[in-house]
């Protein structure tokens, strides 16, 4: 599995002058570990570097985006098209405490 991580978090977001530097890799691995020690399904699946991928991109702070990703994906059942109206909720309140992070 750490290989796999790897390889994704290489490759991919090269494009994005922010990501692709060793520190924001080096977020997006440690978020993607934090997720599955929480989750406790010790799963990675195709695709999740790249949603952890866009909180690290909005978040200066690896913690905050860690708490997003976590909160999106464990709390609110991420990917159900029936939780479409939390989900809506739960970018605004990202935003907002992203924009309250970002004054301070």
């Amino acid at each position: 599995m750490e290989q796999q991580i790897d390889k994704d978090i290489q490759r991919c977001h090269t494009y994005d002058i922010i990501l692709s530097t060793s520190i924001k890799q080096k977020y997006i691995k440690n978020i993607i570990y934090y997720y599955l020690y929480l989750s406790r399904a010790n799963v990675y699946w195709q695709g999740l570097h790249s949603i952890v991928a866009i909180f690290v991109r909005i978040c200066e702070d690896e913690y905050i985006a860690a708490a997003l990703v976590c909160v999106s994906i464990i709390s609110y059942s991420f990917f159900y098209s029936s939780m479409l109206l939390i989900i809506n909720h739960s970018f605004l309140l990202y935003i907002f405490i992203i924009l309250f992070y970002s004054n301070l």
